[in-house]
């Protein structure tokens, strides 16, 4: 019989035939044949796990795994998962190694098994193994890609979600073999010198040195509120091209702004009413259970209301307290609750106004909720700063670009308190900076990413206008 294929122990299979379409009809074959003989599609028994939607060590996991570059961590608690997890040998069988050398260069040799065991522990024997076999090249990273926990289910991490959702699958698949090898009499894999220079094959290592250089917020989650128009929405899509994973928010729809965001898993969009406090703590259980946290935080959402104190009806005092002020005080707690979990500091960057220095008549209501937001980002710097947690702030006016705050009403009034027409709203704005210039949206969100990102690591309790340069706004 002439033979079709050959399997390479501790590798995989490779098949052939007379053309790409029969080489890989006898290689599908051969795969379903050793698929029946092991077993498969075997049954997903019922597990009770208790399992919650999202889980609180997340923050914690993630923090201590991104101890020299932030991660992005993939939940999976699947049927599938919870059952391999609810074995008795489940200890034994996780910690002989990968299905295939290839395998361990995206999982690592072992998963962190949590239940008798600490990212701490892992790194350090990482370390003693490395230095076992004395290498030539300098040691890879020594976290965990696989991280399990009983009864709750597996994280994987990667430099983004798409690293981490690879993985995932890897790891899953593992898992069957791992599964299918036990009933044929036991699982096996590469012995400790095999593994170890299989992870430092020069070849691979050489690939590394290859990756371009990472952009400026790469691994770190972003959350942005009012992000479905304006300024939020200039931020979210900037600091996706910086590598940030961004969670958009929004009590308006928000979808076509995450759709914008090309990378794989990498913008989630989210209702939110940021005066609504439950609504907020879901949008953060959202972000942690998406991607295992957050690092910056654009507290951005914001409503107008105007007329002077004499008239102004006491709902919208009380609505531009609710969100100018309340909102961001909501949203600012939960970040900071979730980055003390994860031990690695964090920026939240509040979108005050330029009315917090320069108040506008017939704003009352707006400019004292303000400054109210500005009092707190100051607290917040005061309280976060020993943990690492910085707080600043953008004061931008007048912009005008996709902005809902214009409404034709706000434009009519303000056109009127001037005394021009409306349609040179843009224009009086424009001349009435000391650059002679207009602000635009993404004008605001380059100072966001300043103020976000590593560039301002020593920056916090700041109030950076983005106006074009208007003196009765000067901070003092």
């Amino acid at each position: 019989m002439r033979r079709a294929g050959i399997v390479l122990m501790n590798h995989g299979l490779i098949t052939w035939g007379a053309t790409p379409m029969e080489a890989y009809q006898r290689h599908m074959e051969i795969v379903k044949k050793a698929d029946k003989f092991v077993g498969g599609g075997q049954t997903i028994l019922s597990v009770q796990t208790g399992r919650i939607a999202c889980p609180p060590l997340a923050p914690a996991l993630r923090g201590a795994l991104s101890r020299d570059r932030k991660v992005i961590l993939e939940f999976d608690d699947s049927p599938e998962v919870l059952q391999f997890l609810a074995r008795d040998d489940l200890e034994r069988i996780t910690q002989i190694g990968p299905a295939t050398p290839d395998h361990l260069l995206y999982t690592k040799r072992f998963p962190l098994l949590l239940d008798n065991d600490s990212v701490e522990k892992y790194v350090e024997r990482y370390k003693q193994n490395y230095e076992k076999f004395h290498s030539e090249f300098p040691m890879l990273d020594p976290m965990p890609r696989v991280i399990l926990e009983r009864g709750v289910g597996m994280w994987t991490a990667g430099k983004d979600a798409r690293a981490a959702r690879i993985v995932r699958d890897i790891y899953r698949h593992t898992m069957r073999v791992i599964a299918g090898a036990e009933k044929l009499g036991g699982y096996e894999t590469l012995n400790d010198t095999d593994a170890f220079h299989a992870e430092y094959w020069p070849l691979e290592l050489y690939k590394l040195t290859l990756l371009p250089k990472e952009k400026e917020l790469a691994g770190h989650v972003a959350l942005i509120t009012g992000a479905a128009s304006g300024i939020g929405r200039a931020i979210a899509l900037r600091f996706a091209e910086e590598g940030a994973h961004v969670v958009v928010t929004d009590i308006a729809d928000v979808s076509e702004v995450a759709a914008q965001v090309k990378g794989f898993r990498q913008a989630i969009a989210v209702k939110l009413d940021v005066s609504d406090e439950n609504n907020v703590e879901r949008a953060f259980e959202v972000a942690v259970r998406e991607y295992g946290g957050v690092d910056v935080i654009v507290s951005n959402a914001g409503v107008s209301s105007f007329g002077t104190l004499d008239v102004l009806p006491l709902a919208d005092w009380e609505r531009s307290f609710a969100v100018n002020t309340r909102g961001h005080f909501l949203v600012a707690r939960a970040a900071m609750r979730i980055m003390k979990q994860q031990g690695r500091g964090g920026s939240i960057v509040f979108n005050a106004s330029k009315n917090v220095t320069a108040p506008g008549k017939e704003f009352g209501a707006y400019s004292v909720s303000k400054a109210a937001e500005a009092q707190l980002c100051r607290i917040v710097a005061l309280e976060g700063g020993e943990f690492g947690i910085r707080a600043n702030m953008l004061n931008p006016d007048a912009i005008f670009d996709g902005s809902r705050f214009w409404s034709e009403e706000m434009r009519a009034m303000r056109a009127q308190a001037y005394g021009i027409a409306a349609d040179r709203l843009p224009e009086y704005y424009r001349n009435r900076t000391l650059l002679k210039t207009e602000v635009t949206a993404e004008d605001v969100a380059e100072a966001a990413l300043f103020l976000a990102g590593p560039r301002s690591a020593k920056t916090t309790g700041a109030m950076l206008p983005v106006d074009g340069g208007v003196r009765e706004a000067f901070p003092r």
